[in-house]
């Protein structure tokens, strides 16, 4: 994404970012037809994000602003449930997975696999109508006089 964040930035377009990241990511064996297991998002994952836009300089491949969120997509129970049992994946999907999926942002001060940093981070930088009115300020203060 830095490529397109100085191609954006170099014609002066103002540009955000939005990353959104399911806090609990299934992984699938080569078959695809067994989840192996579960990893949780760490600070590790996020630290290049939180160091770029933590940065006070302007750097051609930073965003004007970026939000970072987690979310739970409610299926991680049952998941967790198959993991190792062979299964059809695509009636798998179809008739279990996909009716338990009720995506919510996740839980930052209840999650324990942040530092204190990350979770100051994430609950601070992490409410998209802020941002969003962030964004908007930002782009009709660099449009003023003009």
């Amino acid at each position: 994404m830095l490529g397109e964040t100085v191609n954006i930035k170099r014609v002066g377009i103002k540009y955000a970012q939005i990353i959104i990241i399911k806090e609990k990511i299934p992984y699938f064996s080569s078959d695809k037809n067994l989840f192996t297991k579960i990893e949780s998002i760490s600070d590790n994952d996020l630290k290049i994000y939180i160091i770029l836009d933590l940065e006070k300089n302007e750097f051609a491949h930073k965003p004007d602003l970026i939000y970072i969120n987690l979310i739970e997509t409610g299926d991680e129970k049952i998941i967790e449930n198959n993991l190792k049992i062979k299964i059809d994946r695509k009636i798998f999907n179809q008739n279990i997975l996909f009716s338990s999926i009720k995506c919510k942002f996740s839980e930052i001060k209840l999650s324990n696999n942040f530092s204190l940093k990350t979770k100051e981070y994430l609950i601070k930088h992490s409410n998209l109508e802020n941002f969003l009115i962030a964004f908007s300020n930002y782009i009709k203060a660099n449009e003023y006089g003009k």
